[in-house]
């Protein structure tokens, strides 16, 4: 979907995004240091958040301030 101008998603779905890649980030943060997982289950969540937080950080940059808390 996109927004009303059809150049890049609206507003709203980028606040969707965001709050789904900080739900990805609370859930598997805790898996990159735990000793009780696989070290290839513990690799995967580290490359999750890592990947999680780099597009958090591009989406929120687009975003007014106020936007999505």
């Amino acid at each position: 979907m996109s927004g009303r101008d059809g150049a890049g998603p609206a507003v709203g779905e980028v606040g969707v995004q965001v709050l789904y890649l900080r739900a990805v980030i609370r859930v598997y943060g805790p898996w990159t240091t735990s000793q009780t997982i696989s070290a290839d289950e513990r690799a995967l969540a580290v490359r999750r958040v890592r990947y999680a937080g780099d597009l958090l950080a591009d989406l929120e940059a687009q975003l007014p301030r106020n936007e999505v808390r």
